[in-house]
């Protein structure tokens, strides 16, 4: 191995390994007790990964045969990721070579990044003057400055996986506003739903938390499966004249006098929020069959709204049930119909998260299937009459593990501005999977043809 392919190698596998040590950093800083452990669990395996790195750069000070015995200590995941990576640039490399000439596949990967990485320049400024501190045999310099950037090299290393935000977002909602988009999600670092922004659907920054504040008849701490409804995009029909601009916040969280899992609603002028629960009670509970979670709201093209969610049922399998919305958005109108049943053997009983998109006079319900804290969690879909069903029973998963994404789901269907159609969802990323481990935000667009193809972006 040629001294310059030695750095190059070396800086690589730092970013690498030192990525993984700042969702630690970052979780360690927080007071919630999940939080910690997620961290614990990390700093586990980033401890490895970062000391084999820092050993390699003070290594490169003594001479190329150091570095080369240093390589061979790399982990299999190191060199898996390595890989990959140059496997990714390759794949581009075609497509970057009219745009920039002829390009070694290194200077590739670094593209590769920094077309997806949110913080890729600060990222790759520390990689490159990491290197040249290594030529001039000052490991100590080369170590700080990685330090410096260990929070762009982290978002580096989430998208290279695909991942859209490097921390913790389970059961993603996307909802288009204006000329951006807001995404969603279960209660984590970031407050009781977490709320993140983007312009593009590619780069996303924090925002806040949407509900600040729960309903008296809730405990806090647990708040899951948010959705939002614009009831001023709503066709007509379903408008309130006196809230024509609310946005409906939809969420679970346990109801203390039951304990159950229960569906709630909040509102806001705004779609940021912040949003406001003023409920004395839940909107759908299912107390005595298991409760009820993860409400997700459709509306007709007649201007018929409708909730959907997955009753738990006490005794498996779950259910898909939806029922009518009123006017309000924020009240449920005739009789509750079952769109699914768990019936599937890769469903292993659940099906949850229910999304519905009309295309072409079609409806096509998104549904997770498995269990969400193991390997086999995966997102199918059903075809249904209508809003109210009948639905057909999903056939194999349109997303399921693959490669580094394990366990997808938890999935939302949205439109795009150019009328392009989206699935968010969850994933973890090999081998960090189960909890306290993060699911991080992918995104794949959603083709409809003879069925309905999925593409990973």
């Amino acid at each position: 191995m040629s001294r310059s392919r030695a750095f190059i190698a070396v800086a690589l596998l730092v970013v690498i390994s030192t990525a993984g040590f700042v969702a630690h950093e970052y979780e360690r800083g927080q007071a919630a007790v999940a939080a910690a452990r997620r961290a614990l669990v990390r700093s586990r395996s980033a401890e490895v990964l970062t000391g084999d790195a820092l050993a390699m750069v003070r290594g490169a000070t003594q001479g190329q045969e150091k570095v080369r015995a240093d390589a061979e200590r790399v982990t299999a995941l190191e060199r898996a990721e390595v890989a990959r990576l140059a496997s990714a640039a390759d794949a581009v490399h075609a497509q970057n070579v009219q745009a920039h000439g002829a390009l070694s596949r290194t200077t590739v990967a670094r593209l590769l990044l920094a077309q997806t990485a949110q913080h890729n320049t600060q990222c790759l400024h520390a990689e490159q003057g990491a290197m040249f501190a290594i030529a001039g045999h000052d490991s100590s310099v080369a170590i700080h400055e990685l330090d410096t950037a260990v929070a762009a090299c982290a978002s580096a290393l989430a998208a290279a996986h695909g991942a859209r935000f490097p921390y913790d977002f389970p059961d993603p909602f996307v909802l288009p506003f204006d000329a951006g988009y807001l995404a969603f999600s279960s209660n984590a670092n970031g407050g009781n739903i977490q709320m993140i922004r983007s312009d593009d659907l590619v780069t996303w920054s924090a925002v806040g938390d949407a509900l600040r504040a729960l309903p008296g008849w809730a405990v806090p701490g647990s708040t899951w499966g948010p959705s939002v409804l614009h009831l001023g995009a709503a066709p007509a029909t379903l408008i309130a004249p006196a809230h024509p601009d609310e946005y409906v916040l939809y969420y679970t969280v346990h109801q203390a006098l039951t304990g159950a899992q229960c569906v709630s609603s909040a509102v806001s002028r705004y779609p940021f929020g912040p949003y406001v629960d003023d409920s004395i009670g839940p909107l759908v509970c299912d107390a005595v069959d298991g409760g009820s979670i993860d409400p997700s709201p459709f509306v007709d093209a007649d201007g018929t709204g409708w909730l959907m969610w997955k009753r738990e049922r006490a005794v498996r399998p779950a259910v898909i049930v939806v029922q009518r919305l009123g006017t309000d958005g924020r009240s449920l109108v005739g009789p509750q119909s079952v769109l699914l049943t768990a019936d599937r053997s890769w469903e292993q009983g659940v099906v949850e998260a229910p999304s519905m998109v009309r295309h072409g006079g079609d409806y096509w319900l998104f549904v997770s299937g498995g269990v969400w804290n193991g390997r086999d969690y995966a997102e199918g879909v059903a075809r249904c009459a209508g809003p109210a069903g009948p639905c057909s029973s999903p056939g194999a998963p349109v997303l399921a593990t693959a490669g580094t994404t394990v366990s997808p789901g938890g999935g939302a269907v949205f439109v795009d501005s150019a009328g392009n159609t989206w699935l968010a969802y969850h994933a973890y990323t090999d081998p960090f999977v189960g909890w306290p481990s993060s699911r991080t935000l992918r995104l794949a667009r959603v083709d409809f043809g003879a069925g309905v193809t999925v593409v990973p972006q």
